[in-house]
C-alpha cells in the first residue's frame, strides 16, 4: 500500500512524500515558525477534497472543536464538474498521504480569518511536515 501511494504522489507531483516512508527516529526534527500563529493538534475526520479537511481540534483542557479546514495557499480542482478527474486524484494523494501519518497539527494566523465559505484558513502539519508545502508546487493544484 505504501509503494503504491509513494508512486501516487510521485506521479502527481508530490516527490517529498519519500518523507513519509522513512522511520519517525529519522526524520529531522520539524521546526514551525509559531511568530504570526497558533498551533494545534488535530484529529483528522474526513477529507473532502484535496484542499479542504474535516478535523477535531484540540483546543486543551479536553476542549475539543470539528471544523473544516481550508488548506492555506492550496487550489485543487473539485471533485465535481469539468475537471472532477483531477479532483478526485488530488483527493486521493491528499487521503493516501494522511494515512502514512502518525501525528497531525495545525498552524492558524492569529488573526484567524476564515476562508469565504466560512472554512477555518490554516497549513496542515503531518507529522511535522506540511502537507500544503507538498502540494504547492504539485500537479494537484489548479494552474
Amino acid at each position: 500500500m505504501r509503494v503504491l501511494l509513494l508512486l501516487l504522489a510521485l506521479t502527481s507531483g508530490c516527490a517529498d512524500a519519500s518523507y513519509f516512508l522513512t522511520s519517525s527516529s529519522n526524520r529531522p526534527e520539524a521546526t514551525i515558525d509559531l511568530e504570526d500563529y497558533s498551533l494545534f493538534p488535530v484529529e483528522i475526520v474526513r477529507v473532502i477534497d484535496g484542499d479542504t479537511i474535516v478535523v477535531d481540534i484540540n483546543l486543551g483542557l479536553s476542549i475539543t472543536l470539528r471544523d473544516t479546514l481550508r488548506l492555506l495557499d492550496i487550489d485543487t480542482w473539485e471533485v465535481t464538474g469539468e475537471f472532477r478527474d483531477q479532483g478526485k486524484m488530488a483527493t486521493i494523494v491528499v487521503q493516501g498521504l494522511i494515512s502514512l501519518g502518525e501525528e497531525f497539527h495545525i498552524k492558524v494566523p492569529k488573526k484567524r480569518e476564515r476562508g469565504k465559505y466560512g472554512r477555518v484558513l490554516a497549513r496542515l502539519y503531518i507529522d511535522g511536515v506540511s502537507l500544503n508545502e507538498l502540494l504547492k508546487d504539485s500537479s494537484m493544484q489548479k494552474q
